[in-house]
C-alpha cells in the first residue's frame, strides 16, 4: 500500500512540474537548455522586423562583420513595401549550434502597385551557452527583386 501510495505522490509530483519546465525536445532534438526556444524567438522577430520595415530593430541579430552590408540592402529597397513573410526551408543541425532558413518575402512598389517575391536566405548560428543567436543575412535575392535604385 505504502508503494502505491508514493507512486501516486511521484506521479502527481511530475503532472505539476512537467508543464512549468518547457519542451525539453526542439527540432527532434533533446534541448533542456531551450536553444530552439531562443532560435525560434530571434528568427521570427528579425523576420518580423524586416517584414513591417522595421529592419534596424533587428540588426542586433545580423553578424557584426555583415551589418553593413545589410543596411545597405534594406535601404536600397527603398519604396517597396513589404507585405508577407513565410518559411520555406527550415534546416537546425545535430546540436542545436546552427540553422539554415529560407523565408518567401513578398510585397509591392508604392508608386506603381507591381508586386514581387524573392527567397531571403539567413543562416544562422548560436553564439554562446546563453542561447544567443545571430545571422548572416543573404540579401541579394532580395536586393534584385526590390531595389528601387
Amino acid at each position: 500500500m505504502r508503494r502505491i501510495a508514493a507512486r501516486l505522490v511521484l506521479c502527481a509530483s511530475l503532472l505539476i512540474l512537467l508543464p512549468t519546465t518547457g519542451c525539453v525536445f526542439s527540432y527532434g532534438q533533446l534541448d533542456l537548455l531551450q536553444y530552439g526556444d531562443a532560435f525560434d524567438e530571434a528568427y521570427v522577430y528579425f523576420n518580423r522586423s524586416v517584414r513591417w520595415g522595421y529592419w534596424q530593430k533587428g540588426l542586433p541579430y545580423v553578424a557584426p562583420d555583415e551589418r553593413e552590408a545589410f543596411a545597405e540592402a534594406m535601404e536600397a529597397l527603398g519604396g517597396f513595401v513589404l507585405t508577407d513573410w513565410d518559411v520555406v526551408v527550415l534546416d537546425m543541425d545535430q546540436g542545436l549550434g546552427s540553422a539554415y532558413v529560407e523565408v518567401l518575402i513578398e510585397g509591392y512598389l508604392q508608386a506603381t502597385m507591381m508586386t514581387r517575391s524573392a527567397r531571403f536566405g539567413q543562416e544562422w548560428e548560436r553564439t554562446d551557452r546563453q542561447g544567443n543567436w545571430q545571422v548572416k543575412p543573404k540579401t541579394e535575392a532580395l536586393v534584385a527583386a526590390f531595389a528601387t535604385n
